[in-house]
């Protein structure tokens, strides 16, 4: 039963996990023994909301659960840039949003390293202290848009953090000892990639 619910998950076929639970009220507790991605993982994964609302509503501590890889459901969603999964799942538990995976990377520092700016600007019209949380590496989620070239999630994220007015961020080092503006230093000097260039373009052309 418990691959029927996977492939239900995949598909995203409400009506099938329905009649999987009136079969076996128990079936979502059993799949979490069977292996650590969930089926909630799978559905926001392939951006089957509706999937997700219907396995919440009957087990909401799996929004809580990293996968095998060490990935939360909202993780793999905004990866996706499935942002309807993304507001549902930040409605149903605001608290997600601090989240960390085995990175100790929170929603926010998944949303800079895949560059997706409108889950970037979602999560900051909501919960700007998101910009306050740094990875078990120290990175700030500045140092993660650099990082991965992102340039214009970086350019967002420095208009947020002009308008939170948390500049604070720029002198905060990673535990390789850089900060933001020593990282940029560094990629300009290795002449990294065009995208990166920008990104430091904007950080000193703001810092000056």
């Amino acid at each position: 039963m418990e691959s029927e619910l996977f492939k239900a998950a995949l598909s995203g076929n409400v009506g099938q996990l329905l009649l999987l639970l009136r079969e076996n009220p128990d079936v979502l507790v059993d799949s979490a023994m069977v292996t650590a991605n969930t089926p909630l993982h799978i559905a926001a994964a392939n951006g089957h909301c509706e999937f997700v609302r219907t396995m919440l509503s009957y087990k909401s501590s799996f929004a809580w659960e990293l996968n095998e890889d060490g990935f939360t459901a909202l993780n793999l969603a905004i990866e996706k840039g499935h942002i309807d999964i993304v507001k549902y799942l930040l409605l149903h538990d605001p608290g997600l949003r601090m989240l960390k995976d085995s990175e100790g990377r929170t929603s926010l520092h998944c949303a800079a390293i895949h560059g997706k700016t409108n889950i970037i600007n979602e999560l900051l019209m909501e919960f700007e202290d998101c910009l306050d949380e740094r990875t078990a590496r120290g990175e700030t989620v500045l140092h993660l848009a650099l990082k991965y070239n992102k340039e214009e999630a970086f350019v967002v994220l420095m208009n947020w953090v002009k308008q939170t007015q948390k500049e604070k961020l720029l002198d905060l080092k990673d535990k390789a000892g850089s900060t933001v503006l020593e990282l940029a230093q560094s990629k300009k000097k290795n002449k990294a990639s065009s995208d990166s260039l920008l990104c430091t373009n904007e950080l000193f052309g703001w810092r000056t």
